[in-house]
């Protein structure tokens, strides 16, 4: 077993599968948080590992599916799961998979290769956390939906979607403590932990976890990652500037597509002087870094380049800001970016260019060298006639529920007819 050449040439090689599994605020677990449905063509394989209102973590961790996934890798055998970074590798080097290498490549030694021909392995410990205990959140983003926003589920309930009429607008991965407390049982080999959501900030078994880990003097030890829309400075008696004041690293990676009203449309809920604000605020800490996450889709790509101006200008000039990175998501299809028209897509390009070109040169590696790989992404496929009829009927059926105006927001995309 070549440690160097399975993290470094391998093509299908992932830390992941040996140290984490992901819990959705359904309780729904993965093998990470892109394994997801929507992600990854399951064919005729179960889409979920199980879920934690049913079975344990360590149960679903030593699995025959996660046995067969660990073999598939070690044997570069491409494995369904693994789909989305797949597919993520052909327009860039940045995924899924190379981050896991790169920030739990040092444990290879301790688990990988005490692995069984069949895949198994001895023992379970987490060392990366993401375990999303509910959809609870105070946005209702575009681009996302009852499962991920308790604000999307009481909306789609309010207007009587009929899956809703009996639901909690809240929903958690387990209604009992046995899913926290299996978690808690980590946190002596817990290194990284990635709180997104729902919203993190607003989760009570996120500050269950930071305290635990405190008592037990895992602060030193863990870096905190966080996908917050950075709303949210204090949850009931918690405050969160204290507890992170206290971790060894905490790392800000903000949803952030857009700035001004298309941030607020983008992801309802938002007030950008008040995220900008937090965001500020969040880097005054000595422990903090801050990095920023932007979804690429139809609502932003022909002002990304205005975006990406606005934050070098007004937000990442500080030396607390590490990285940008980008999701090229597929779902919701109806506005996915390779479903915008054509001559958007043409637009766009060159102006994403110009500011790649002329992008300061400490920002290049960090965000706009990125572009190419955005732009070869979108102009693979073109599906605007196949998805134009559902797009135009997903705008105005939300813009009509939220008292919304797609085409006062986005003048750009007068075009397609809104």
């Amino acid at each position: 077993m070549d440690k160097q050449f399975l993290l470094n040439n391998s093509k299908t090689f992932c830390m992941y599968p040996w140290s984490h599994l992901m819990v959705t605020p359904e309780g729904q677990t993965f093998p990470c948080c892109v394994a997801v449905p929507g992600n990854v063509n399951h064919h005729e394989k179960n889409p979920i590992l199980g879920n934690t209102r049913e079975q344990s973590l360590q149960e679903m961790f030593h699995s025959e599916e996660m046995n067969t996934l660990r073999k598939d890798i070690l044997n570069e055998k491409e494995n369904f799961w693994c789909t989305y970074c797949y597919e993520h590798e052909k327009y860039s080097p940045h995924s899924f998979r190379s981050s896991a290498n790169h920030h739990l490549g040092k444990f290879f030694d301790d688990i990988v290769h005490l692995t069984r021909a069949d895949g198994s392995v001895p023992e379970f410990r987490m060392r990366y956390l993401d375990v999303r205990f509910s959809n609870v959140c105070n946005f209702k983003c575009r681009l996302c939906g009852s499962a991920y926003s308790s604000q999307w589920a009481a909306e789609t309930r309010a207007h009587g979607h009929p899956e809703w009429q009996n639901r909690s607008a809240i929903i958690h991965a387990d209604e009992s403590n046995d899913l926290l407390n299996e978690v808690l049982e980590h946190v002596p080999y817990i290194e990284l932990a990635y709180f997104a959501g729902g919203e993190p900030l607003m989760n009570d078994e996120h500050y269950m976890i930071l305290e635990e880990m405190i008592r037990q003097g895992r602060n030193e030890v863990v870096s905190l990652r966080y996908n917050t829309n950075c709303s949210v400075k204090k949850y009931r008696q918690k405050d969160i500037m204290d507890l992170w004041s206290q971790f060894k690293s905490v790392e800000i990676s903000a949803s952030l597509d857009h700035y001004g009203e298309r941030a607020e449309y983008i992801r309802h809920g938002t007030n950008w002087g008040d995220v900008e604000s937090n965001l500020k605020l969040f880097t005054t800490l000595p422990n903090m870094t801050l990095s920023v996450h932007s979804v690429i889709s139809m609502l932003n790509y022909v002002t990304y380049a205005d975006f990406l101006d606005y934050m070098t200008k007004h937000l990442v000039n500080t030396d607390k800001f590490i990285t940008q990175s980008h999701a090229l998501t597929r779902t919701p299809e109806w506005f996915c970016v390779q479903n915008l028209p054509e001559h958007l897509k043409k637009q766009a390009e060159p102006v994403m260019l110009q500011f790649m070109n002329s992008c300061p040169e400490k920002f290049r590696g960090l965000y706009a060298d990125r572009i190419p790989e955005i732009i070869n992404f979108v102009n693979a496929e073109h599906g605007w006639d196949i998805w134009k009829e559902q797009t135009l009927f997903n705008i105005h059926e939300r813009d009509a529920i939220r008292g919304e105006d797609f085409n006062k927001v986005f003048p750009e995309l007068e075009s397609l007819g809104v």
